[in-house]
């Protein structure tokens, strides 16, 4: 534990360090190199190790969700308290990025309404529905046993994995359709139920701290990393390389792999009062990092600009400066924007 200098109260680095590592996935994943493998020769070393990169930098909103699961769904507090509280908070951000989008894109000024319905980051949605579902995922968090703890997260697993192998070779099956508690027909609808109770599992609990179980954690990480590469490659050869379809096949096969990130982090990172107090400052910002990135989306024109500045640059080269950037010009921004007391409560 460290002390928390954003808040006062008992601060634990590891959630912070995940806090960072989960915003610089996201960043990448909106860069170029994340969707790069699909347009180099293939199969080839260079390919595969981009398309294993683009599988792996997909932990980022899953964390998010672990990170939010262990910190909140240990807490006291009645509906009234997350609705004014949690849930406005979100509201309000959704409200300004419509504002924001409907700046940035004229052409759908005539339809606000529809932009603040559906339009916004899908990340947005499905955090505000974890958070009006808080109190009955804390009633399942609170009063599950060390063992039950362990058989969710393997249902998990398995069921992510049959629905994601299933789904990827075009078979139908009647199983895991019918357990959304552990998986569903959209990876992405699941996010905010199995990795908000995996995350306070791991956080509260004494699961995955034996060797033999890390060890095998492991190598469910690797088999699940190895399965979706080998599903993206027969999908890619068959020409089915829709956008939506090489997502679900990433983030079916991501759990083992965000668990073991967690698993990790927990046990292993540990930071000196000074490295701490740096490290909640840069975590402090993350949240606003990720609304300008997803708002204002302006990796592709960073690209471009060092592409024109320093010809023959190699692209991951180059998003890794895009990154760099976006991180410490939004971060910067975000900080600005925290010292003024109403935003922030909401950044």
């Amino acid at each position: 534990m460290s002390y928390n200098y954003l808040m006062d109260k008992p601060r634990t680095s590891y959630i912070d360090i995940l806090r960072i590592i989960a915003i610089i996935s996201v960043l990448f994943n909106h860069q170029s190199i994340y969707s790069h493998f699909l347009d180099m020769p293939f199969p080839s070393v260079s390919g595969v190790l981009v398309m294993v990169f683009s599988i792996i930098t997909k932990i980022g909103p899953p964390l998010f969700f672990m990170i939010s699961g262990a910190l909140l769904l240990g807490k006291d507090e009645d509906y009234k308290t997350i609705l004014t509280h949690r849930a406005l908070r979100i509201l309000i951000v959704m409200a300004v990025r419509t504002v924001l989008i409907l700046i940035l894109m004229p052409e759908l000024r005539s339809q606000p309404i529809a932009v603040f319905m559906s339009g916004n980051i899908w990340f947005l949605y499905a955090y505000l529905g974890f958070l009006l579902m808080l109190p009955f995922l804390r009633l399942i968090a609170k009063n599950a046993t060390q063992k039950e703890q362990q058989v969710f997260i393997t249902l998990s697993v398995i069921c992510c994995l049959v629905s994601g192998i299933t789904q990827a070779l075009g078979l139908a099956e009647g199983f895991t359709q019918f357990l959304p508690l552990y998986t569903s027909l959209a990876p992405k609808l699941c996010e905010n139920i199995i990795f908000p109770l995996t995350g306070y599992f791991l956080y509260k609990g004494d699961i995955l701290k034996t060797g033999k179980d890390k060890a095998l954690l492991a190598a469910s990480a690797a088999l699940h990393l190895a399965v979706s590469a080998a599903l993206i490659a027969v999908n890619m050869y068959a020409g089915n390389t829709e956008f939506e379809h090489m997502e679900a096949l990433r983030m079916y096969f991501i759990l083992p792999l965000t668990v073991l990130a967690f698993v990790i982090a927990r046990d292993h990172i540990s930071l000196k009062e000074k490295t701490a107090k740096i490290t909640a400052q840069m975590a402090g910002v993350v949240f606003g990092i990720f609304i300008l990135d997803t708002t204002l989306f302006p990796a592709r024109d960073i690209e471009n600009a060092i592409a024109d500045l320093i010809p023959g640059i190699p692209l991951f080269i180059n998003c890794t400066f895009v990154v760099l950037a976006e991180f410490i010009a939004f971060g910067a921004i975000t900080y600005l924007l925290r010292l003024i007391p109403p935003v922030k409560k909401i950044l």
